[in-house]
């Protein structure tokens, strides 16, 4: 989310001196599959204890367990949200796709741009009181801001730690 904020900042000082440099046509960043899979819990797709067009509306417990597995056990089973074989299957992917739409003779906002989410290449509602309405980044960084770190270093928190500091059972021995 910090990434797509620092893009958007940065593409709205773009539009500000359009003369200085050409604009990129796009930014992509990439993952690992191991990330998927959380990142799509994070975002509350595939919820069952959400209730949608598509069932859920319970919460997993102890008290409703047995009518749990008596939907699954069902002859033809009940559909289940949650599979993880959809979400993320071989060679899964999501994509957020920012669009800017800036409004002629307005000063550059946040709001200028759009957020699309596309998972396995299906666009999917991340916020559930909105579904299938354009979602502005100023919404989306709102609605997830428990989630965003108050402070951000990209830099800190994916460096290595050099050799020095780590303890000697982690260190590579010498062959």
């Amino acid at each position: 989310m910090e990434q797509m904020l620092e893009s958007a900042k940065f593409d709205m000082q773009l539009d500000a001196c359009q003369a200085c440099v050409t604009p990129p046509l796009g930014v992509f960043w990439f993952a690992h599959a191991e990330t998927l899979l959380p990142l799509v819990v994070k975002l509350g797709l595939f919820n069952e204890s959400v209730k949608s067009h598509l069932g859920g509306g319970n919460h997993l417990r102890s008290s409703n367990f047995q009518s749990r597995l008596d939907r699954l056990m069902s002859r033809p089973p009940v559909f289940n949200l949650f599979r993880t074989a959809h979400i993320t299957p071989f060679a899964g992917n999501i994509a957020f796709l920012l669009f800017h739409r800036p409004h002629p003779g307005q000063a550059p906002s946040i709001d200028d741009y759009i957020l699309e989410v596309l998972l396995n290449e299906q666009v999917v509602d991340i916020l559930p009181h909105f579904p299938r309405e354009e979602l502005t980044l100023r919404r989306v960084l709102e609605y997830f801001s428990g989630c965003r770190p108050q402070e951000y270093d990209h830099n800190v928190l994916c460096a290595l730690p050099d050799s020095e500091s780590l303890p000697p059972t982690a260190k590579r021995s010498e062959l």
